[in-house]
């Protein structure tokens, strides 16, 4: 008896213990509630605290006040802007954690307060938060008409005041319900808008979210490979962010794929990960999911007795969220555990529990149907009373301008009317007396336009007397430029000869000064003179075909000194498919040439010049558009001087003693390029360098025989290291030293010999492709022994640029080669026209197995694991790997593919990611 009596204390005091806690923590909140000492907004909070304890009721009281009693306690400290943005957003979270614990009714009470609220202050973001939630807890209590119609003004609210937050939050409500009515097209194109949105705003955690609405959609869709790949996506957004309610979410949807997909052991094991983190979760609606999804898989896997352990827990929880849907899956779940387990009994009551909740949900859909109907009545007549209304407005807005423009018109006629009466009245008083004045001022213009006739007669003679005179000046300088440059010349040679002839230094030293000054003046007197030639018209322009590549080459070889000297480099650049040949003035090409980069070696030091020349447009009917770039990394020039660059004798006002020139090179290169119709512009910065732009319009061109060159590159993809055998019969030292100089890395290729070596051992002529013999050395033994062994070609000392034949033999002439880069060139010229399927093509990349299979090897794993991180590594080998090997292709694509990482674009990284092996292929083909 006295064990009875103990258990029975023992459970009264279980019982009342709960609620005389409940009690002390009122008391203990009332009493700092009362306390005066106590900051205004530590009461508020506590009051809202005391409200929400007593489900901010107006029936039950404590301590003489109700629920509502504390709510306008709070309200009335609130009387600051920021005490009352603390009460909205206390309200908002006690909403929140109310509905997360599944009441409904204190959520929706809590969050209208805050909606009446935040409409009488006003403030309009925090109105679109309440709307917001007041939907969501509609759309958790199946109400989907009032779900959507607080979403929808979330929506207008929210665009409204560009609230980019509020609106991407209803719309994934509006989603949502979408999603829920079985809408599946209209639920993407909301979740779609809503990603996008919040990738350009770089908010994550909304980004996950619509990666997850997506995937819902799809798996609604039965497809189930892109459904995977989305939860995949928003779990590795929901992992970098921490949360650990999203990885929850994605671990059940990633389950349910694997489930649908037979992959039992995986389903299960994402669902218990998922089971585990929503332990932590105070959100008992998605902890009784995960029991029931956890169970489902049990029953899958025909083990009732676990199942039955996950499924009662999700019964309990889905009772208190008042879940149906997960109710009526729990209850068919356990009718099937029980049909396992051989009881009848048992799975005959689950039947009855799954039947009796299939049709409350069947009243349920069926409401939604009708919701659904709702919506799209609602929505028609919406639009059919905005299309009425804008038309009445039109109609009133075509009415008023009407009226408006008759009482425009009448107003402007009777101000019309009056004004012409005026000016009537006033023209009449003054036509008399005007008349008196243009008569004098009649006499006044004749007297002054005699005047200014004599005058523009005496200007114009004067002017003609002035261009006369200057062309007379120019015609004297031009035709005295020999007598001008010839005792110049004298003295300076003269010069020349005394310095060898005069031991003593100081004498030296005085021969040098006049030959420096007289080099000076004489650079001086030619600029003059070729300036006064174009003045007076007698400079001559030929036509001829200038070699651009050969021409640039001899402007390095020339200035190669000063580039030495001031440690200089200069760069050549040709576009891939110039012309080899273009008709200009090759003697004034050169002289534009040589100003432009005498300029730019005396301001650069330490530095770079470069030589570009490209079309800028296709080829038609045998000409084409000639740009001319040389630039500089000098000293620049300064900006208020770039517009008088070109004038007469001007000198840049930065240019010390050791750059001082004539101040005419620049004047006579504009006058030169305009001479040959061409354009010439700069552009410069200080300290940054200088760029001069030539364009030549509608310049012929040849190009090279299709019999020597067909469809291959020029001299820059012939390494010298291949240059083939070959005999030079030559007795000329410069024509030696230029092939010596052309065949310095292959000189065991080059066999020079004379006519009368070879005619005495012709043994040496085995093994060569061809031979080259100079005119200087031809005797007609030698022809006729080549004849017979192997193919020849004369050297002349002639003008001409081109080989005139090819016959059987191989037999054909050319110019004479001064430089090793013409031979080299002629070489190459010869070399192709034999055997052109020989030469390398630089363009093909060989990749081996091994070198690619590390690239492929990341790709693959960055396909398969959909991590962002995966896709990022395989791109930075990827750029690595085709800078070492030169290849492009590859290094752009890479980078494209991290600006898509970078813009966190998902489907456009995956999309992009696709196309690699695609990519490859063609480039292996290519290749082979």
């Amino acid at each position: 008896m006295l064990n009875r009596n103990i258990l029975f204390f023992i459970l009264l005091c279980l019982f009342f213990a709960p609620k005389a806690q409940a009690g002390e923590e009122l008391d203990s909140l009332f009493r700092i509630s009362s306390n005066w000492k106590t900051s205004d907004s530590t009461l508020l909070l506590t009051n809202l605290e005391l409200a929400l304890r007593m489900k901010y009721s107006a029936d039950s009281s404590f301590m003489g006040f109700s629920g509502m009693d504390f709510y306008h306690k709070s309200l009335k400290l609130a009387e600051s802007d920021d005490l009352m943005s603390l009460l909205i957003d206390r309200l908002d979270h006690q909403g929140v954690s109310a509905r997360n614990k599944a009441d409904y009714s204190l959520a929706l009470s809590i969050h209208s307060l805050e909606l009446n609220l935040a409409d009488s202050l006003g403030w309009k973001n925090k109105k679109v938060k309440a709307l917001n939630n007041i939907g969501v807890v509609y759309r958790r209590l199946d109400d989907y008409t009032k779900g959507m119609n607080f979403h929808l003004q979330a929506l207008e609210l929210a665009e409204e005041i560009n609230d980019n937050k509020g609106y991407v939050i209803a719309g994934n409500g509006l989603g949502n319900i979408q999603y829920i009515l079985g809408n599946y097209d209209e639920a993407l194109r909301l979740f779609r808008t809503c990603l996008r949105m919040e990738q350009s705003a770089n908010q994550l955690l909304g980004v996950a979210i619509n990666l997850n609405n997506i995937g819902n959609v799809y798996m609604k869709r039965n497809e189930l490979d892109k459904a995977l790949e989305y939860y995949m996506l928003s779990l590795e957004v929901n992992r970098e962010l921490g949360s650990s309610r999203g990885i929850a979410i994605c671990y059940n949807d990633i389950g349910n794929i694997y489930r649908l997909q037979r992959n039992f052991e995986k389903a299960l094991n994402y669902h218990l990960m998922a089971l585990d983190l929503n332990r932590e979760q105070a959100d008992q609606h998605f902890l009784a999911y995960s029991y029931v999804q956890a169970g489902k898989i049990y029953v899958d896997m025909n083990e009732p007795d676990k199942a039955i352990f996950y499924i009662s827990k999700g019964i309990e929880l889905s009772h208190n969220t008042r879940a149906k849907a997960n109710l009526k899956e729990a209850y068919e779940l356990m009718f099937r555990v029980y049909k396992i387990k051989e009881k009848p009994w048992e799975a005959l009551y689950y039947y009855e529990l799954s039947a009796a909740m299939n049709d409350s949900i069947l009243n349920e859909q069926t409401r939604m149907r009708v919701s659904q109907m709702q919506i799209l009545f609602d929505r028609e007549r919406s639009e059919n009373q905005i299309a009425l209304l804008q038309s009445e407005r039109e109609i009133s807005n075509l009415r008023l301008k009407r009226q408006e423009f008759y009482n425009l018109l009448i107003g402007v006629l009777l101000i019309a009317s009056v004004m012409a009466l005026i000016m009537l009245i006033f023209y009449f008083r003054t036509r008399t007396r005007n008349n008196k004045l243009l008569l004098e001022k009649s006499r006044q213009i004749e007297k002054a336009q005699h005047e200014l006739q004599l005058y523009a007669d005496r200007l114009l003679e004067a002017k003609v007397e002035a261009e006369q005179s200057n062309k007379a000046k120019s015609i004297f300088l031009a035709n005295m430029s020999h007598e001008i440059r010839t005792p110049m010349n004298s003295v300076i040679g003269f010069a020349d000869i005394l310095s060898n002839m005069i031991q003593d230094e100081k004498q030296r030293s005085y021969l040098e000064s006049i030959r420096s000054s007289g080099k000076s003046l004489l650079t001086l007197i030619n600029d003059i003179l070729d300036l006064s030639k174009i003045e007076a018209g007698k400079m001559e322009i030929d036509k001829g075909p200038v070699d651009l590549e050969s021409l640039f080459n001899e402007m390095k070889l020339l200035f190669e000194p000063q580039l030495k000297a001031n440690n200089n480099k200069m760069k050549i650049y040709i576009e891939e498919g110039m012309p080899r040949q273009v008709f200009l003035s090759g003697q004034r090409f050169r002289q534009i040439l040589f100003n432009l980069i005498g300029n730019a070696c005396k301001f650069t030091e330490n530095g770079q010049i470069s030589l570009t020349a490209y079309t800028g447009q296709k080829f038609s009917e045998g000409t084409t558009d000639l740009h001319i770039h040389v630039k500089d990394t000098g000293q620049g020039i300064h900006p208020e001087e770039v517009s008088k660059i070109f004038d007469v004798f001007h000198q840049s006002g930065s240019a010390n003693e050791k750059h001082q020139g004539t101040g005419l090179g620049l004047t006579i290169t504009s006058r030169l390029v305009e001479m040959m119709k061409g354009t010439i512009e700069v552009e410069s910065e200080t300290g940054k360098g200088t760029l001069f732009k030539l364009v030549f319009k509608n310049i012929d061109f040849e190009t090279v025989s299709s019999d020597l060159l067909p469809g291959q590159s020029i001299l820059k993809n012939l390494e010298v290291a291949d240059l083939p055998h070959i005999m030079l019969v030559c007795n000329n030292q410069e024509l030696i030293s230029a092939a010596t100089d052309a065949y310095q890395r292959s000189a065991g290729r080059l066999h020079i010999k004379s006519a009368d070596k070879i005619l005495s051992d012709d043994q040496q002529l085995k093994g060569l492709m061809f031979a080259l013999v100079d005119e200087g050395s031809y005797v007609p033994e030698i022809i006729q022994l080549l004849d017979k062994m192997v193919p020849y070609i004369f050297l002349l000392n002639t003008d001409r640029d081109e080989l005139v034949s090819f016959p059987a033999g191989i037999t054909g002439s050319f110019n004479r080669p001064s430089t090793s880069f013409q031979f080299s060139r002629l070489v190459e010229r010869i070399y192709r026209g034999i055997q052109p399927s020989l030469l390398p093509n630089a363009q093909l990349y060989h990749l081996k197995h091994e070198e690619i299979e590390p690239i492929m090897f990341l790709w693959e794993k960055a396909v398969n694991s959909h991590f962002l991180e995966d896709a990022g590594r395989f791109a930075e080998e990827l750029i690595q790997f085709g800078e070492v090997r030169g290849i492009v292709q590859f290094t752009d694509y890479a980078r494209q593919l991290q600006n898509y990482i970078q813009a966190f674009d998902v489907e456009r990284t995956w999309m992009h990611l696709k196309h690699f092996d695609v990519m490859l292929r063609t480039l292996t083909s290519s290749n082979n």
